[in-house]
């Protein structure tokens, strides 16, 4: 996935278009003057969206494209191509390999199984699906699969169900201890189970050809999940070789309505086309994936988190997250609507300090407003210390600052204000490892450490 960044306009049909998060960028192009009827077919697709992407186009040919952190790529109902790229150039595959047991993902990425789209040279689809597939199986697993009444046959010595009457006159003519039984058992083994346990045989052959592939985008912690929700599903269902048309013909029902998401990462699965990029680059030209886009911001925020929250536990901090810390302000006059103001993380030190942090996802870096924004969290936590994460273009050199800034003290605050920066690529198959060591040194060692010594 990584790329993204590099894929250049295909100028001689026209079709595609390329834009980076948060970008915006006008055009024209022919086809919406040659097929007017299509405008309106695109503009219903990019509702479907919502604030991921705005897209807007006219009869005149004239199209305007507004992105938001949300990378990936859409093929509208015309064939145009939109390409949204990372801002900042990092492996993406590698960081969602640590987020599987983060809630709420399913939220924060678009996908279409049914739309087909042939991927460019470099853009890699396959470890985003199996990411999204154990997460979400692993979800089924925790709420139980889901059961129905299957009907079976058997030839056992107590009357169940009814009795076959032709099959226990073949079986049994010579032999009147059993019965050939006929009868309805509450299963397990029904039809969406065994497409997850087909999708999980067919991942668990094949993954092995992607890691080795890409030694470097350590996929061996998916790949131990990837076997426990095997040997899970060996245990209670039988497998079966499934095929797309199966998918097409259950019924979606109250009792299999939470299937829904997976079944359509099954279909996905199922296709060959997918694993068309295990072949060497120079046997291929282009894969095939599907529609989808997926929330830079949230991504970032959550690998980093997840890496501040191991520190803690192995360094005797608390770590609140967003979800767990409280508003810093409160409404106290009448009619006003509450406003959530909160840092992303709050750390507290075995002396009871408090350090705000806040992520941020931007090339460009901190801009004043969020400088104004970790000081208010720090006022109101009255902490003498808070910092900014942020995220680094592969190509700067600038190295963290610890502390980057301090309050003017004529305003009779204490209050310093580091910047750490963090490199998102090359991670050689540890980048989390990576960014681990180096929050370690400068935010355990250098500021959390060095608090407590004073």
């Amino acid at each position: 996935m990584s790329g993204l960044t590099n894929m250049e306009m295909n100028k001689s049909k026209g079709l595609e278009i390329n834009v980076k998060e948060y970008g915006k960028i006008t055009d024209t192009r022919d086809i919406y003057k040659e097929k007017p009827k299509i405008v309106e077919k695109d503009l219903n697709y990019a509702k479907e969206l919502g604030d991921k992407l705005t897209f807007r186009c006219w009869e005149s040919g004239e199209i305007e494209v507004n992105a938001s952190s949300y990378v990936g790529i859409i093929k509208f109902p015309s064939g145009i191509k939109l390409i949204v790229s990372q801002k900042i150039n990092s492996d993406l595959a590698e960081m969602l390999t640590y987020l599987s047991d983060i809630e709420g993902f399913e939220n924060r990425i678009y996908f279409n199984p049914d739309i087909e789209i042939k991927l460019p040279l470099g853009f890699e689809f396959f470890p985003l699906i199996i990411f999204l597939f154990v997460k979400e199986v692993r979800k089924i697993i925790r709420l139980g699969l889901t059961k129905r009444y299957v009907k079976k046959e058997e030839n056992i010595r107590k009357l169940r169900g009814s009795i076959n009457i032709l099959k226990n006159e073949c079986y049994n003519h010579n032999n009147k201890s059993k019965i050939y039984c006929d009868y309805s058992e509450l299963s397990e083994n029904i039809i969406e189970n065994k497409i997850i346990f087909y999708c999980c045989q067919k991942l668990k052959r094949d993954l092995p050809a992607w890691m080795d592939k890409n030694k470097d985008k350590g996929f061996n912690s998916l790949n131990s999940q990837l076997n426990r929700v095997y040997m899970y599903f060996e245990e209670r269902v039988s497998l079966t070789k499934i095929k797309t048309d199966d998918i097409k013909k259950i019924n979606m029902t109250k009792l299999n309505k939470r299937y829904d998401y997976i079944l359509k990462l099954a279909k996905i699965i199922i296709s060959e086309e997918m694993y068309s990029s295990f072949k060497s680059d120079k046997d291929r030209e282009e894969t095939t994936g599907v529609n989808f886009l997926i929330d830079m911001n949230w991504v970032y925020e959550s690998f980093i988190t997840k890496i501040i929250e191991e520190l803690g536990e192995e360094n005797n901090f608390k770590v609140k997250t967003q979800k767990y810390t409280e508003d810093l302000i409160e409404v106290v006059g009448n009619n006003e609507i509450r406003r959530g103001i909160k840092p992303d993380l709050l750390i507290t030190t075995c002396e009871g300090e408090e350090i705000p942090l806040d992520t941020k996802y931007k090339k460009t870096g901190p801009n004043l407003s969020d400088y104004y924004q970790i000081i208010c969290y720090s006022l109101a936590k009255k902490s003498k210390r808070c910092a900014l994460i942020i995220a680094i273009d592969e190509n700067e050199k600038k190295e963290s600052s610890i502390p980057a800034y301090r309050v003017d003290k004529e305003t009779g605050i204490e209050l310093e204000i580091s910047v750490l920066r963090t490199n998102l690529i090359n991670g050689g198959g540890k980048l989390k490892d990576k960014i681990k060591m180096k929050l370690k040194e400068e935010l355990v060692d250098n500021l959390i450490n060095n608090l407590s010594n004073k």
